[in-house]
């Protein structure tokens, strides 16, 4: 995904035959893209759009796993006698 694409993660898709879809246009905001929607749906009333997010995905070999993630030990405590006045 190319910096200009993860700026704009919001993608109307134009539905195809065979489970396949078209990018049509990219948006930074849900609103600006759903308003595009409405606005192609009723010039093309007879062809299927759908609006998805395309945001950035992690990789998960990336991820820290939990057994190389090494604990501090923990101090241990000390209790501390409050010094008395004679």
């Amino acid at each position: 995904m190319t910096y200009q694409d993860q700026l704009s993660p919001w993608v109307v898709y134009k539905l195809l035959p065979a489970l396949q879809n078209s990018p049509v246009a990219r948006f930074r905001y849900r609103n600006d893209a759903e308003s595009y929607l409405k606005l192609v749906s009723r010039v093309m009333p007879q062809t299927t759009f759908m609006v998805s997010f395309d945001g950035p995905t992690r990789a998960v070999d990336k991820a820290p796993k939990a057994e190389a993630v090494e604990k501090a030990p923990k101090k241990a405590r000390t209790s501390r006698k409050k010094a008395t006045v004679a």
